[in-house]
């Protein structure tokens, strides 16, 4: 059974402006309503192969390219996807990051 709770980062980068935004957030802070659907996201996919894919090759300057890491339990899963390769049961879960994202500091 996967833990209760995750820990997510997310980095994005690319699109029209160009500006690389992050996000964080941690379910167990979240309301129930807020938290139950990304974790069910989170466990409809296989994090772990994703993990072991190779980075994206860089593709149109406009399109998004996403670093998410997944902390669940003892594991930590680190996922480079392009904007086109992103699962459809993550794309909830990049939704509710990208709500809460804010410019990249330098």
């Amino acid at each position: 059974m996967a833990p209760s709770h995750a820990r997510l980062r997310l980095t994005r980068t690319g699109g029209l402006a160009g500006i690389a935004t992050e996000a964080a957030l941690d379910t167990a802070e979240l309301d129930p309503g807020e938290a139950g659907p990304i974790l069910a996201a989170l466990d409809a996919v296989d994090l772990r192969a994703l993990a072991g894919l190779e980075p994206p090759p860089s593709g149109p300057p406009d399109a998004f390219r996403y670093v998410l890491e997944v902390e669940r339990g003892e594991t930590t899963h680190r996922l480079a996807l392009a904007e086109g390769d992103v699962p459809q049961a993550l794309r909830s879960v990049l939704a509710a990051l990208s709500a809460r994202a804010r410019p990249r500091r330098v």
